[in-house]
């Protein structure tokens, strides 16, 4: 995610004990468009290091590659679309 240095340099997710840690963090932040892309850069390396997901490639949505974009019709700007993975049980085009 392009904000995930951000984050971390922040310390966003230093020390945490439980999601509820992190919730009151991520509401802590200044803007809407903060707390969501916090929330995006937890959500892409939950998903990256969970092994029942069985993900092979993780994209913010401004980093969904085109072919990848025009197989599943994205829209070209981002409206309620996160991001997209690869897991494998899908391959690439």
């Amino acid at each position: 995610h392009p904000k995930t240095n951000h984050f971390l340099d922040f310390g966003l997710f230093d020390d945490l004990q439980s999601f509820n840690q992190l919730e009151s963090r991520i509401e802590q932040l200044p803007t809407n468009q903060d707390k969501g892309d916090a929330f995006e850069v937890f959500a892409e390396a939950y998903l990256a290091v969970q092994k029942q997901f069985q993900v092979q490639n993780i994209w913010s949505f401004e980093n969904v590659p085109l072919s990848i974009r025009q197989e599943l019709h994205l829209p070209n700007q981002d409206m309620g679309i996160d991001g997209v993975y690869l897991d494998e049980s899908t391959s690439e085009s």
